[in-house]
């Protein structure tokens, strides 16, 4: 559970969001199984001036430094899942999980901005080239430099695994494509999750505009979480938006996917996902998929990082009759006409887990 002070003005609007017809008008299409069942978990109370929010996936923001966070996440780590707690410190202590050793995010984000200066040659140009990467003012080379950086704006939360995954994009988007030349960039996300990429870019892009096309349920708690980051921001939510409104005019702008057919061609100049393409239906990536190549400029960039293969399965999937079809990267509805940059297996992710992700990146061509 996470709680956050709102103003009275915020609050009023934040309530009013809650209540609105946008919170409910999505197509059924746009919840595959597995987000049917998330949407479920997350929890909503408001208190007077303060929200408390719960939730799962998506459901990452980083929690301020406290003693006695940590006490009541081991406690309750001890109390309900004694495992998970012995695999967590196995892996801290460099032990096999699974019979193979994975790393902490910590050392293999340390190790993968080295990977090409220590060992590893650049077999492709459509791999990314660390050696380079590492040379540029732009890039942050080590966990230390990010948590630096991050102390600056964080107000005194936790250095978390999901904020250096966060660095580690924003370090491949600084080199590979022209987002800090831009006096005021138009960019989209989908599936922005709580906001942590989001707010790591705005920091490092602080003319753009952002806007962020998600499920209502997790929209309400990105919401709370920029807020709170950016106290001063100018935030459009969903049953606020016309459609004469100029979204250049925000810094952040909360969309449904009901609220696409609002955002106008040719005007987004960076299009993200990151982690929820696999959880989506193939209608629904198709759908995405047009819509960015609708919306993006010409020689615009799209940056995706997903699974190799995942089955967006939710409660009690298995033991049905029919289960959903797995949703593979390579069979993504790629546009042939765009030019690719970046296409590989990820260096950081296949050092901490068993199941390989991919990077793409392409420049939109029309």
């Amino acid at each position: 559970m996470k709680k956050y002070k709102l103003t009275k003005e915020l609050m009023s609007r934040y309530s009013e969001y809650l209540i609105s017809d946008t919170m409910k008008d999505i197509p059924e299409y746009s919840k595959s199984e597995y987000w049917k069942l998330h949407a479920s978990y997350v929890k909503i109370l408001i208190k007077s001036d303060t929200v408390e929010a719960k939730g799962k996936s998506g459901f990452y923001p980083p929690p301020n430094r406290s003693l006695i966070f940590i006490i009541k996440k081991l406690v309750i780590l001890i109390s309900t899942n004694p495992l998970e707690l012995i695999l967590r410190f196995k892996r801290i202590i460099g032990f096999p999980v699974n019979g193979i050793k994975l790393l902490s995010y910590f050392d293999a984000f340390n190790k993968t901005m080295m990977s090409d200066v220590i060992s590893e040659p650049q077999l492709s140009p459509s791999r990314i080239n660390y050696s380079s990467l590492v040379k540029n003012d732009l890039v942050y080379k080590s966990v230390k430099e990010c948590k630096e950086d991050y102390n600056k704006v964080s107000k005194g939360r936790t250095f978390s695994d999901h904020i250096l995954i966060a660095y580690y994009y924003l370090n491949i988007l600084n080199v590979y494509t022209n987002l800090q030349t831009l006096k005021k960039p138009m960019i989209l996300e989908i599936g922005g999750g709580n906001g942590n990429l989001l707010s790591v870019i705005k920091w490092h892009t602080k003319q753009s505009t952002i806007i962020d096309v998600d499920l209502p349920e997790t929209i309400s708690h990105a919401v709370l979480h920029i807020s709170d980051l950016f106290p001063e921001a100018k935030i459009l939510m969903p049953h606020e938006v016309k459609s004469c409104v100029d979204f250049s005019s925000y810094d952040f702008v909360f969309l449904t996917p009901s609220q696409i057919y609002l955002l106008e061609d040719d005007s987004i100049d960076l299009s993200v996902n990151c982690h929820s393409f696999m959880e989506m239906t193939h209608f629904q990536i198709n759908e995405y998929f047009e819509l960015i190549q609708r919306v993006s400029k010409n020689n615009a960039y799209f940056f995706t990082a997903n699974r190799t293969e995942k089955i967006p399965s939710g409660k009690g999937s298995f033991k049905k009759e029919t289960i959903a079809p797995p949703i593979r990267f390579s069979e993504y509805p790629w546009k042939s006409s765009n030019h690719i940059l970046i296409y590989e297996i990820c260096r950081l992710f296949r050092l901490v887990q068993l199941d390989s992700m991919f990077n793409r990146l392409e420049k939109i061509k029309k």
